[in-house]
């Protein structure tokens, strides 16, 4: 049967509209935070694991460039303002982000980047618990209100002032991991106290004066994803090859940090040219209590508090609300 000519016209941009669709960034822009709590993003960048595994799925080698922010608020604005394709951070920023975009980004995670502890320090003999800051103490968290320390503190307070969550938000002052440990090692300035991560916070305790007020794992009753992997529906879905591809390098590099930490470490090292030596790299990487896994712990609990506070419009009904689909069917919380 003959096609007439606008029938060869309409069956032509059928074609070409297809073809377009199948078409897949060979550009991906990634920010990330500093510090050992990404060392999976450390590994992937080091390693060049996402380029090796677009490639082995028929794909051209991607371009990836990568930013260091510090700081859920910074991560969050350079996704919603497009100068971020990916972003790694904690998982309150993207809870809280995932709420207010579900009408627009859509954002969503990814996988998780494990579970690690993070420690509230002080230098201050006085301060026990949180019930000890008086009202001119200071606490340094990385970013007021949404980084998910804040988000601790705030999960500490309900539970030490009998529901009042908010107690501590007054005291809370925005400041990076790096200069948040020169002000409590140095006793320098108003800092009284500071939230942090690996591997700022071990070297904090090194110091004999500091000592921790509490764990995070305290507050949560056990590990709990510190960070995720997350980006909007419209990438995440206008590139299925990349992103699978993404997945898959970032699932390789957590069994590759389980089975060798050293060489883990000594890509750390490399990549982020830390000062900090292998070894002691490799003692945090082995710690117990660093569960590199994607899938999501205790995400759920971050969400119903950020709801019953009134921090998110509505939670999600199950963790996997908050994952696409290709972590979404592992065993989380």
């Amino acid at each position: 049967m003959r096609l007439l000519p606008a029938a060869v016209g309409l069956f032509a941009m059928l074609l070409c509209g297809g073809a377009a669709a199948r078409a897949e960034t060979n550009e991906i822009r990634i920010a990330m935070q500093p510090g050992v709590g990404q060392l999976p993003m450390s590994v992937l960048r080091g390693r060049g694991l996402i380029e090796a595994a677009v490639e082995q799925r028929g794909l051209p080698r991607p371009r990836i460039e990568w930013t260091e922010l510090v700081g859920g608020a910074a991560l969050n604005e350079a996704l919603i303002a497009g100068r971020a394709d990916l972003v790694a951070a904690g998982i309150t920023p993207m809870i809280q982000l995932w709420s207010r975009s579900r009408a627009s980004l859509g954002v969503r995670g990814i996988a998780a980047l494990g579970s690690m502890p993070m420690f509230l320090l002080t230098a201050d003999p006085r301060i026990q618990s949180i019930r000890d800051f008086a009202a001119n103490d200071r606490i340094a968290v990385p970013a007021v209100g949404v980084s998910i320390h804040a988000i601790v503190l705030e999960m500490a307070a309900e539970r030490a002032f009998g529901g009042k969550w908010s107690a501590l938000n007054d005291q809370t002052v925005g400041m990076s991991y790096a200069d948040a440990a020169v002000a409590l090692m140095t006793r320098s300035g108003t800092v009284t106290a500071a939230f942090s991560v690996s591997p700022f916070q071990e070297q904090q305790l090194e110091d004999p004066h500091i000592h921790r007020v509490l764990s995070s794992y305290d507050v949560m009753g056990g590990p709990h994803t510190q960070a995720a992997l997350y980006t909007s529906a419209r990438f995440h879905d206008d590139n299925p090859e990349t992103m699978a591809a993404i997945f898959e390098a970032l699932d390789q590099t957590m069994r590759f940090i389980r089975s060798d930490p050293k060489a883990a470490a000594e890509a750390y090292v490399e990549t982020e040219q830390s000062p900090l030596s292998t070894d002691f790299v490799e003692h945090i990487v082995r710690d117990p209590d660093h569960v590199f896994t994607i899938v999501p712990q205790n995400v759920q609990r971050f969400a119903d508090f950020l709801y019953r506070t009134g921090q998110i419009k509505a939670p999600p009904k199950f963790w996997t609300d908050l994952f696409f689909n290709e972590v979404a069917s592992r065993s989380g919380s």
